[in-house]
């Protein structure tokens, strides 16, 4: 972010006000035919990888679901995000898929969505490094799970069409 580290939002304000905005990014890709997400990946929190930095940074779960059309994908994620500080846009497309993600400037941190079509979709968000406001006594062990993510099934579970639920097999 470009804000100095105290600046930013802290990580316990990320945890209880942005991650739940990624779950209403969840339900407009529900509405565009995402199907039942699948959870690939959870979520987690660690200290900022920058020695200097006394901050800490989540990774957000690894959802996918079905495929879903990209500009009306872009469009409804924005309508969430934007208002949320996730403004600034950077859309990259290729003949094989599209990633957008959009970042929050001041703050740090981004929101991902890849659509491969006739595949899959999948996003994922990472806060970028924030500092704590004291409410927590550690932040790593006291990192409460956003409840929406604790209701994804994981993708053994539930395959996703695109996702392979077992590594490959070669014929010999």
């Amino acid at each position: 972010g470009e804000l100095a580290l105290e600046e930013r939002q802290s990580i316990e304000e990320y945890q209880q006000q942005t991650e739940p905005v990624f779950y209403h990014a969840l339900v407009a890709l529900e509405d565009l035919g995402f199907g039942d997400p699948a959870l690939l990946g959870s979520s987690e929190i660690s200290k900022c990888s920058d020695e200097t930095a006394k901050g800490y940074s989540v990774r957000g779960p690894n959802v996918a679901g079905e495929d879903v059309d990209v500009d009306e994908a872009k469009d409804a994620i924005d309508s969430v995000l934007s208002p949320a500080g996730f403004d600034y846009v950077v859309d990259d497309r290729d003949e094989i898929s599209t990633t957008i993600k959009w970042f929050d400037v001041a703050d740090g941190g981004y929101f991902s969505l890849t659509i491969k079509p006739n595949s899959h979709t999948a996003f994922g968000y990472v806060s970028g490094c924030r500092p704590s406001d004291g409410t927590s006594r550690d932040p790593i062990s006291e990192r409460v799970t956003p409840q929406w993510e604790l209701e994804i099934p994981n993708f053994t579970s539930s395959p996703t069409p695109g996702v392979p639920s077992e590594p490959p097999t070669t014929s010999g």
